[in-house]
């Protein structure tokens, strides 16, 4: 009886003889499974993951571009703006502005909003530069800890002003690259 309960036994622990896997195998097998789930995790690996908003449009005085970011551990913006020839040569002037969402209604509804200052808003004079062209502008965004942000364009000189016809049309491209 002693024999029989031990071929028991033996038959217990390796039921499946061929589906059997020894430890090391299965230590291998989670470590490549927990690798794959990191490297499709943004921020695992520690590198800088970037969020891109780019277009060409046009806007006429009243039409605004918004790229609008969220999420939390923003480090820099980086925008890049570059007019059409057509653009140029009719001296069109694009606004842009860098702002948090509790601005956002003050800005959408032509109230004075806080982030008026060359901090946060800046345009493109139509001189030299090629008219909308204007140099990259970085801006470190770690020290604003900004949730929720916005990078807006505008047909200048103001979106808030009396429609003005005889304003050009502005054209251009532009690329907003966000790190976090």
């Amino acid at each position: 009886m002693g024999d029989i309960r031990h071929e028991m036994g033996n038959a217990g622990t390796r039921f499946f003889p061929e589906l059997y896997i020894p430890c090391h195998m299965r230590t291998l097998l989670m470590t490549v499974m927990m690798l794959c789930a990191c490297l499709f995790t943004p921020g695992c690996t520690g590198a800088d993951e970037e969020i891109i908003c780019e277009d060409t449009t046009t806007l006429t005085q009243y039409e605004v571009f918004e790229c609008e970011f969220t999420g939390t551990g923003w480090t820099q913006a980086d925008i890049y703006v570059q007019s059409t020839e057509s653009s140029s040569e009719s001296g069109a002037k694009i606004w842009m502005y860098i702002f948090p969402l509790e601005q956002y209604d003050s800005w959408a509804n032509c109230e004075d909003f806080e982030m008026k200052s060359p901090q946060y808003y800046w345009s493109g004079d139509g001189v030299g530069n090629g008219g909308l062209s204007i140099p990259a502008r970085e801006i470190n965004l770690e020290n604003f800890e900004w949730e929720t942000f916005y990078v807006v364009f505008e047909r200048g000189p103001d979106s808030c002003d009396e429609e003005d016809d005889s304003l050009p049309v502005a054209e251009f491209s532009f690329k907003v690259v966000v790190t976090y």
